[in-house]
Parts: structure tokens; sequence; C-alpha cells
């Protein structure tokens, strides 16, 4: 198990960092709740010129290039069929607007993928964007989430041929759609893949004395690998690299009311998990990313942290 050399990024709530450990997400604007997109280059924080607030940056490649996004509610706190939002990608100084599209992600050639969201989850559309050109998955139902550099993309597919009943993780593939299953274990939705195609999925687990967990696995080939989380919680969102090293957010899932509170970032890394608060000495409550140098990009309630393995 490697050490780490811990760089906080003060002020920063960061979502992504690249292989340059380039860091994107948001910082605290002029006014309450105005979040701003920002990128983290060698202490150098700078903002972006994204129009509307609050707004945030979400993915950066390693060619640099930036997706942003911004919302509001119209009218206010109606839910997120009411959310209007705007999507940005940030190139070479220019900021180009994109297509309405929900949970994007993007390649290092600069290919997006993404989801329209219809309000039928049956006819959702997934898109694929690149130079300003737009290209339609042909499968209704399939919510695109992650897109490697081989253009693999995977998601979700909702009320499938033959499965009615409860949407599976899929993935699209040179022209063919691929449903993600596993004869053991249920798989809730794919939420990411490397370049290698291996597949992050969540998976459901039940542990000897405990609750049902959600779990993230690796998929590859119809081999599915779980991942021990440090906690007895649930992981909703987590990164795959091409190390085949994982991060996260592990939640709480409180019944009543029903919600999911953060509870803490997590790390597998060398086949182990790792508690990213116990690495540090402070509660740490989500990790967003993880590059192929094996940058860890995680965060408390003010600032970012850069762990580089020494």
């Amino acid at each position: 198990m490697p050490g780490y050399k811990v760089q906080k990024i003060p002020g920063i709530l960061g979502n992504d960092l690249n292989d340059h450990g380039h860091v994107v997400g948001s910082k605290h604007g002029l006014t309450k709740g105005s979040w701003r997109p920002a990128i983290w280059i060698e202490g150098q924080v700078t903002e972006i010129p994204v129009p509307d607030t609050p707004s945030t940056c979400t993915h950066i490649n390693n060619a640099g290039d930036v997706l942003c996004n911004a919302w509001s509610l119209e009218p206010p706190s109606l839910g997120w069929r009411d959310v209007s939002w705007s999507n940005y990608l940030f190139r070479n100084g220019e900021l180009i607007e994109l297509p309405k599209l929900a949970e994007l992600d993007l390649n290092d050639h600069g290919v997006i993928a993404g989801h329209v969201l219809t309000g039928d989850p049956e006819y959702a559309r997934s898109v694929i964007w690149s130079c300003g050109q737009e290209q339609e998955i042909p499968v209704d139902g399939f919510f695109a989430r992650a897109i490697n550099n081989r253009g693999d993309i995977v998601g979700l597919l909702v009320d499938p041929p033959g499965s009615p009943e409860d949407p599976v993780p899929a993935m699209w593939r040179s022209g063919k759609l691929t449903v993600i299953s596993h004869p053991n274990t249920e798989l809730v939705s794919a939420i990411d893949v490397n370049d290698s195609g291996d597949v992050l999925v969540l998976a459901v687990r039940t542990p000897p004395g405990m609750e049902e967990q959600i779990v993230p696995a690796i998929w590859s080939n119809d081999v599915l690998e779980l991942i021990d989380l440090p906690s007895q919680g649930s992981c909703t969102f987590a990164h795959l690299s091409n190390r085949r090293e994982v991060v996260g957010t592990d939640y709480l899932i409180v019944r009543n009311p029903p919600k999911s509170v953060p509870e803490a970032g997590f790390g597998w890394v060398a086949g182990q998990s790792l508690d990213l608060s116990e690495l540090l000495g402070f509660p740490i409550t989500g990790a967003s990313a993880i590059n192929n140098r094996g940058q860890i990009l995680c965060h408390d309630d003010k600032n970012s942290y850069i762990l580089t393995p020494e």
C-alpha cells in the first residue's frame, strides 16, 4: 500500500482531475449559493466564464478540455423536472454551448456522451457529441453515463427487452448494445469504464448480519470483482482508473425520513480498501476522482485535497 503526499486546495470543491494533476470543480462566488466553475493548476485558480450561476465544472480530460454546467429551478424547489440547465465545453479559451444533456462525460479525444431527459424514462435518448456534430444512439431507454478513449459508453438500460421489470447496466460498443449481468449478483447500474473496457458497476450485496448494501464492483468479460467498503454504508458514486483503482463516496442510508447522507470518502488501491478519513486523520466526506497516475482527489466540507502516491 503506497503512502501519500497530501496537497490542500483551499476553497475549491473538486469534481475531477486529469493525469497532469489539474483539478476542476466549484469555488464560492461573491454571494451566498453562487458557486462558480473553476480550474486549479499548480496552485493557480482560474474561474471559467460560464454566464450562469450557480455553475460548476464536472470533468477535465488530458487535453485540457473542461465540461461545465449551470442550473436553476423554474419555479424554485419543485423538483428535478423543473430544473433548467445549460452545458458548456471550455476548450482553448473558448466557451462552447452544448446540447442540454444530463450526466455528461468526455474522453481525451473530446468526444462527449450524455442523455436527454424526455420525461419518460423508457424513451430516454443518449447522444454522442463531437466537434459540433450530434449523433443519437438508436436505443430507447438507454441512459449514457461514461465514455472511454475507445468510444465504449456505459450506463443504464430501462425496460430492456425480455426484462421489463428492472433497469439493468449496459454498454454501447461498436454499434451494439450489450446488457451487463452476472449470474450470482444483482447489478444496479454501470457508472464508469476504463480504456481496457473494464466496467465499474454498482452491485447489491447483503453481508451476514448486516443490511443490504450497494457496493462498487469491476466487471470484465463476465468476471465480477466486488469491492469492500470501509464502513457499512452504500455507494452511489465512484470512479475507475486504467490501473483498476477505484475511489468514491460511501453513503449512510437513513430510513426515516429516507435519505442518503455522505459518510466518508473511500479508495480501493492495490486490492485493499482505504478509509480516507482514517488515512488523513480528519473527516473526508467524499472522493471524486482517481487518475491514471494513482492521484486521488477528495474533499471535506470546505476544501479539496490531492493525494499523490509516494
